[in-house]
């Protein structure tokens, strides 16, 4: 993996971290300052617009006036022209900030250089939400290098707060989005060992199960199809059926245990059906899905609580009921619905 080289723009609010130890009472008036000035808290004083220079042919770069901060800096050739590219994160030093979340940036600037007026202009530009670090990369393997941001809107739960964006080139060169999502935690990853990584966002499903207890699945698989990622959970058959394989021998096993009639029994036995039926909808298998609900709802309905019951009950008749394939997006109270 090629990496770009950080740091062609001052970045005065960026500092190298050294293994000092600190007394924790010696941070606590900064800490104070950062709840009392949002902004400073978390990027420190907004930076000038002169401080923010890169010396090039034509004279400095300077991309923003004073009330815009750069965060970060990556200056690399993306689309291979032998030329060099400028990816830049910035925040509005205008706009309040929470010291106390992970966000860092709300933009992501792309400049190139302009050989007619000899110095760099802005290709790209998009607005970032809950921007937390930004890499390049090669992710689909195509040669070219793809820009990789990571959002994170805080809270306790990773799978709701963290997204993914993926900026790449298009076949004249120029720049676009290939994928977002805000949320569903997205992983880049090759699930099928041809070399060439998908990205796979995950859902959540509460039903009536604690918070603690809530079920994870891969609910969506996207893949490159050489302009942009596509959702295809269908061509990766191979990946669900194994995750199916999985949820099924433990859902057999808890069926063929012998019954008790306790809320803790009970409880396992409704989690381990939901997260079988769970993989064969993302699967997008409703054949099979009927098929399993048909065979297993009358020992069901005995076994379970009313509670427990309906709620599978309505899952399944929820997605029954549509008549194309599921999408099951990321998060959310309710799967479907």
């Amino acid at each position: 993996m090629e990496a770009g080289r950080r740091g062609d723009i001052t970045c005065p609010n960026r500092f190298e971290r050294k293994k000092t130890v600190v007394p924790w009472h010696a941070l606590l008036p900064l800490f104070l300052a950062g709840l009392v000035f949002p902004g400073c808290g978390r990027h420190g004083s907004p930076a000038k617009e002169e401080a923010m220079l890169h010396e090039t042919a034509a004279g400095p770069f300077r991309p923003y006036d004073s009330t815009r901060v750069i965060v970060d800096s990556i200056r690399m050739d993306l689309n291979r022209d032998g030329k060099s590219e400028f990816v830049v994160t910035s925040y509005d030093a205008t706009m309040p900030w929470d010291p106390l979340l992970p966000a860092r940036f709300d933009r992501l600037e792309i400049f190139t250089l302009d050989p007619r007026r000899g110095g760099f202009r802005s290709a790209f530009v998009d607005p970032v939400e809950n921007g937390a670090s930004v890499s390049v990369e090669d992710v689909t393997k195509n040669g070219m290098l793809e820009i990789v941001v990571r959002t994170d809107a805080g809270g306790n739960d990773p799978i709701a707060s963290t997204g993914l964006a993926v900026y790449g080139c298009r076949s004249d060169g120029s720049f676009t989005v290939l994928f977002v999502s805000t949320e569903g935690a997205p992983e880049i990853k090759d699930i099928d060992g041809d070399a060439r990584p998908e990205i796979l966002v995950t859902g959540q499903y509460w039903g009536v199960t604690p918070h603690a207890d809530v079920l994870v699945f891969t609910a969506e698989i996207h893949r490159f199809d050489g302009e942009k990622f596509v959702e295809d959970n269908r061509a990766y058959a191979a990946y669900f059926d194994a995750e199916i394989s999985r949820a099924r021998a433990e859902y057999e096993r808890l069926k063929s245990a012998k019954v008790q009639r306790d809320a803790e029994a009970s409880e396992r036995l409704y989690r381990a059906f939901a997260s079988l039926a769970l993989w064969v909808v993302a699967k997008g298998d409703l054949y099979g899905l009927r098929t399993l609900w048909n065979n297993e709802r009358q020992m069901l309905a005995a076994r379970l609580s009313q509670d427990q019951f309906d709620d599978l009950d309505g899952l399944v008749q929820d997605v029954l009921g549509m008549q194309q394939q599921v999408r099951v997006g990321p998060p959310r109270r309710r799967a479907f619905g």
